[in-house]
């Protein structure tokens, strides 16, 4: 039952995957695409009431449905804002090839296309990017199941029902021993390296599919999903350049549609620019709070109510700090500071979402998972 299940899950996701290739590729009319944009999303919503048959694999469920609810507002960006099936002018433009629709629809992050044509690439380079992937996963797998484990189990110590309880979820900061605080942060590392590492290993996977498999793909169509976390010396830069990308260009071109084409809001204008930054982080929210409640969570409103307070936050900031770029040892020194304070910041705003969760399910968790 479970396998049936599974192979259901992944036949919704290959059908709306194909639609969207035939739709961009073939499809001319607007009603066409339409009724095109409600299959791919009727499937989403079918593949997601099977999402739990993958619960077995690494970080497959969560993924499955952050990826199927993902698939409404991209595929109305795809099917109906970038690419209309008609012209300015109202005639139809001309029909692509399956590979064009490919190159548009396997490409949320617009990363440009490489420099070589198709197939002239090296075979080395196809090699270095397989072993390269490959080693990437294997220290991945390593650091999750051996060596987070084994530090944490060291200088922390396992976790206990006590740890949990409610007013262990907002304390004051003179109740907290250096050991809850260790636990704390551990915690919040441990929620954001769960979401880096399996969007990592994903990727990695997809990517050796794409490019050393179907050789559809070369290896510069994959660059890195994260950027570094030098960059992430604000919340700013935490959410905007260091954090993956994947999902944000679909909110803001669709944010940016809307802004344009329903509000009429000047473009460049600072208006515009808060109205987009805050429909990306009200997507997030309504995202992980529908992913939250598919999951069975008590209280999903908390995930929604976690990227509220992001978007305040890096909008005080930005009011705070302004666009001051010192140079030098200041430069340096605010560097240092920020990342000091965007620690703190995740700190301070994860860990109750964490404890809340940890208090709904009733069991601490083992330390190192």
């Amino acid at each position: 039952m479970a396998s049936s299940s599974s192979s259901i899950a992944i036949g919704c996701f290959l059908l709306a995957t194909a639609f969207g290739h035939w739709s961009l590729a073939c499809r001319r009319t607007w009603a066409g695409r339409y009724l095109d944009t409600a299959t791919i999303m009727a499937l989403s919503m079918y593949g997601i009431s099977h999402a739990s048959s993958l619960a077995s694999i690494y970080a497959a469920q969560g993924t499955y449905q952050v990826t199927m609810i993902w698939f409404v507002p991209y595929t109305v960006r795809r099917l109906l804002v970038d690419y209309p099936p008609l012209d300015k002018l109202g005639s139809p433009i001309p029909s692509w090839s399956f590979y064009e629709a490919y190159k548009v629809w396997c490409n949320p992050r617009d990363v440009p296309g490489p420099k070589m044509d198709l197939f002239r690439g090296k075979r080395s380079s196809k090699g270095k990017h397989f072993v390269h992937m490959l080693l990437m996963i294997t220290i991945r797998y390593l650091a999750t199941a051996f060596i987070i484990p084994i530090f944490a189990n060291i200088f922390i110590g396992p976790f206990y029902l006590s740890d949990f309880t409610v007013d262990k979820r907002f304390p004051r900061l003179f109740d907290l021993t250096v050991l809850d605080i260790a636990k704390r942060a551990y915690l919040v590392f441990d929620w954001f390296w769960f979401c880096y590492n399996s969007l990592c290993i994903f990727h990695h996977v997809l990517s050796i599919l794409h490019v050393c498999i179907f050789r559809l793909d070369e290896p510069e169509e994959w660059p890195p999903l994260f950027g570094s976390l030098r960059n992430a010396d604000s919340l700013r830069r935490f959410w905007g350049t260091f954090w993956h990308n994947l999902l944000s260009p679909t909110y803001i071109a669709l944010a940016t549609y809307m802004a344009r084409e329903v509000l009429l809001l000047p473009q460049g204008a600072r208006v515009t620019k808060i109205f987009v930054v805050a429909c990306v982080y009200t997507a997030a929210a309504i995202l992980h709070g529908l992913i939250a409640w598919l999951d069975g969570d008590l209280s999903p409103w908390n995930f929604a109510a976690y990227y509220v307070v992001q978007f305040l936050g890096t909008a005080a900031e930005a009011a705070v700090m302004g666009r001051r770029n010192p140079h030098g040892p200041l430069r340096i020194a605010r560097g240092v500071a920020g990342r000091l304070c965007v620690v703190v910041w995740f700190l301070v705003t994860t860990s109750p979402l964490i404890f809340s969760q940890m208090a709904s399910a009733g069991a601490p968790p083992r330390t190192g998972t």
